[in-house]
């Protein structure tokens, strides 16, 4: 008995060609935390989680931000910028001492580490994640933004 591989062809709705979804399609984040609850003095760590998994060619920048207790406004905390760089925000200096950021190799995900947590970290995380495009003059366009 021998055994067969079919190779098909992806399903694609009538009139759309595979080259016509743009790379923005599908394109989502979720933030998650295995610490839902912290106390103070201990460690957490949040997730930022990209779908679908994009090649290095296809420049994303993520960039957690956080909103402290009794506040409405957001400060960008740290971004891991679309060429690979790390920036941190104006207002993120009593978080860089206790702080362990990583963007995994194999996909967009990051992850943000804080150690002995305290008041000053009390408040909401959100991360954002921003998809880019190089343009043929170099310049650069943003394709889409996911919160």
């Amino acid at each position: 008995m021998s055994r067969h591989t079919a190779l098909r062809k992806p399903r694609v709705s009538p009139g759309l060609s595979p080259s016509a979804l743009s790379p923005e399609t599908g394109f989502a984040v979720t933030a998650i935390s295995r610490t839902p609850g912290v106390t103070y003095s201990d460690s957490f760590d949040l997730q930022c989680i990209i779908k679908p998994h994009y090649p290095s060619r296809v420049p994303v920048a993520v960039t957690w931000r956080f909103q402290p207790v009794g506040t409405v406004e957001f400060h960008d905390l740290v971004t891991f910028t679309r060429d690979g760089g790390v920036q941190w925000g104006d207002r993120s200096s009593s978080f860089r001492t206790r702080t362990a950021i990583e963007k995994a190799e194999s996909s967009n995900n990051v992850r943000l580490s804080i150690s002995r947590a305290s008041d000053t970290e009390a408040g909401k995380y959100q991360c954002v994640a921003e998809l880019w495009r190089r343009n043929y003059n170099n310049s650069w366009t943003r394709l889409a933004e996911r919160t």
